[in-house]
């Protein structure tokens, strides 16, 4: 086994978080921020944090609407898992990210802290929510790849 790495994608701030080894525990690494950034550069960042923690799959969060459809930021996702696969040989797999910015918000409000006053934590909270889930319940890429 080897580690995951998580991304939450947005335009302005990506999350990402990772694993153990054993595929057990998710941990929240950092959040990118993108937005002076081109594509590029974003995907480079990525391919770092990848091979420094010797990942051997990504996840990425992947927009659906609450009927479980894709929304049109999915069709961004799509685009940037292009642009990732193409760039690193690491296979990108999409998860659901339902709900998990409104639990990020939760989790740290919870925790004395206001969400909204910075934004920065919400991204790797909600890349560690996302990881939490793929490695309770082994869901697999939504696209059927």
């Amino acid at each position: 086994m080897g580690r995951i790495l998580a991304v939450d994608y947005g335009l302005k701030r990506i999350g990402l978080a990772v694993s153990d080894e054993t595929q057990t525990v998710a941990q929240g690494l950092k959040t990118l921020d993108c937005g002076r950034k081109t594509p590029a550069d974003v995907i480079d960042d990525i391919k770092r944090v990848a091979s420094n923690c010797e990942a051997e799959l990504i996840i990425l969060g992947y927009p659906l609407s609450l009927s479980g459809k894709p929304t049109a930021r999915s069709k961004e996702v799509d685009a940037f898992r292009a642009l990732l696969e193409d760039s690193i040989d690491v296979p990108v797999e999409l998860v659901d990210e339902r709900y998990t910015t409104a639990l990020a918000h939760r989790y740290i409000e919870e925790g004395g802290k206001k969400a909204r006053a910075d934004r920065q934590p919400i991204d790797m909270v909600s890349a560690v929510i996302m990881l939490e889930d793929y490695l309770g319940t082994g869901e697999r890429d939504l696209a059927g790849e």
